[in-house]
C-alpha cells in the first residue's frame, strides 16, 4: 500500500503500526502523525525523504529502541527540530535529549 498526498495532515496513531515500507510515503509535506503506535527503528530510507520536505513527525509513544538506527537523525539539528519534542526511546529518554557521541561506534 502506499499513502499520497500534499499538503497534508496524516494521522494514523493508535494503529498498532510497526513498520513504514521504504517508499510508502508519497507527497506528506505538512504533518505525518503515528502516536502510539509499534514502532521500533526510524529507519533513515523511509524517513529522511518526508524530513527534507519539511514534513513533521510525531512519534510519541512509540517503543523507539534508540540505537544505531536513529543516529542519523540525532546528528541533523533541522530533523530534529521537525520532531515532536515528546517523542523518545522505549526507556523514557526523550529523543531531544540523546546526544551524538551516545552513538560512537556505530
Amino acid at each position: 500500500m502506499q499513502l499520497h498526498g500534499t499538503d497534508s495532515y496524516v494521522y494514523m496513531g493508535i494503529n498498532s503500526v510497526a513498520t513504514i515500507d521504504v517508499g510508502a510515503i508519497v507527497g506528506v509535506s505538512h504533518f505525518f502523525d503515528l502516536d502510539f503506535n509499534a514502532l521500533t527503528e526510524v529507519e533513515e530510507e523511509v524517513w529522511r525523504p518526508m524530513l527534507e520536505r519539511g514534513t513533521g513527525i510525531y512519534l510519541v509513544g512509540n517503543p523507539l529502541a534508540c540505537r544505531c538506527d536513529i543516529q542519523w537523525l540525532i546528528n541533523n539539528a533541522k530533523f530534529m527540530s521537525q520532531l515532536d519534542p515528546y517523542a523518545g526511546c522505549a526507556n523514557g529518554t526523550l529523543l531531544r535529549d540523546l546526544q551524538p557521541s551516545s552513538f560512537e561506534g556505530c
